[in-house]
């Protein structure tokens, strides 16, 4: 959501060849700088490309937790695929996304894909009696982040 709210705003800011026009008395060698230096920071800003793992819409996940370290991340993940066992999903997955609002990144640790909502729910059920928490996701992982 909040991802989303960033994207719009940014999408407020100027152009840098509007930019470049509204600098008023300043040259438009200065106003051009401006904007260079505008478009950069918008290009530095823009979050890292997802791996192509999660595109897939038709398969279920199970997020087990979200956590600042990744170390921790990975123990987490580990302990995920003994508790799990045979026959175990594909992966379990450390996803690292940006942080929100200046944040440091967080790691994702999930665990499929699974192809249908019985399966997972079995793999859940199993977690759960390891004693770990996780939840079948929806299609859409981008909603679940900081879940």
């Amino acid at each position: 959501m909040l991802f989303a709210l960033w994207m719009f705003l940014a999408s407020l800011l100027p152009t840098p060849a509007l930019l470049a026009e509204r600098v008023e008395g300043v040259g438009t060698d200065l106003g051009l700088e401006i904007a260079a230096l505008v478009e950069r920071s918008r290009e530095a800003a823009e979050p890292p490309e997802r791996p192509d793992l999660l595109g897939r819409s038709t398969q279920l996940w199970l997020q087990v937790d979200v956590v600042p370290d990744p170390g921790s991340a990975e123990r987490l993940a580990d302990r995920v695929g003994e508790t799990l066992g045979a026959p175990a999903p594909s992966f379990v997955l450390v996803e690292t996304l940006p942080g929100e609002d200046g944040l440091p990144p967080v790691h994702r640790v999930l665990a499929g894909p699974f192809d249908d909502y019985e399966a997972a729910e079995v793999a859940r059920t199993r977690l759960e009696d390891g004693g770990l928490q996780a939840f079948v996701s929806p299609e859409d992982l981008d909603r679940l982040v900081g879940c």
